[in-house]
């Protein structure tokens, strides 16, 4: 059985600085940013991806995310760096359960077998950019841009029927404004 649900509505910062500056910065590494391009961390609140060498996906719920802004902020006010606010453009999208790696194989060029839980990169999923981050071994969440989400729903769906899984347990559901 699997199942496709949208994420809890979260805010998604993208931070870009060099590398050095974030290592540097008491204020950032207590945000807990990975440092090895594909690592991500995560607490009760908060998840970081790191996207590239000087490049982290920040997420939130949207009650810290005024407070994260400006600790970023503050810890880079002198120095270059860009913080984009990317929680309108993304949607995540959570696929769990049996065959999740048959599942998303249908439509994504990476060895599933072979990534970890604890991993984040941008990929594909058919045509559609998406950011592929496993949770754990039966859960994967793909950040997806919001005008390609029927998409993706709809080669998930496709997906669930071809490698047999039952097509009444894809379970879709909707959280207003995920």
């Amino acid at each position: 059985m699997a199942e496709l649900r949208t994420a809890s509505r979260a805010s998604r910062l993208i931070l870009r600085c060099a590398r050095e500056q974030a290592m540097a910065n008491p204020s950032l590494t207590s945000l807990g940013l990975p440092f090895a391009v594909g690592e991500t961390a995560s607490g009760t609140d908060f998840a970081t991806a790191c996207l590239g060498p000087d490049e982290w996906l920040l997420t939130m719920p949207t009650t810290k995310t005024d407070a994260v802004r400006q600790a970023v902020m503050d810890a880079l006010s002198s120095q270059p760096h860009a913080l984009v606010d990317i929680s309108d453009r993304d949607i995540g999208l959570l696929l769990t359960g049996e065959a999740v790696e048959e599942i998303l194989a249908s439509g994504c060029p990476l060895d599933l077998a072979a990534f970890p839980a604890g991993r984040a990169v941008r990929t594909v999923f058919n045509k559609a950019p998406i950011l592929l981050w496993r949770i754990d071994p039966s859960t994967f969440r793909l950040e997806v841009e919001r005008s390609f989400e029927s998409y993706i729903r709809d080669l998930l769906r496709i997906a669930i029927d071809e490698v047999g899984a039952d097509s009444g347990a894809l379970r879709t559901t909707h959280e207003e404004n995920a």
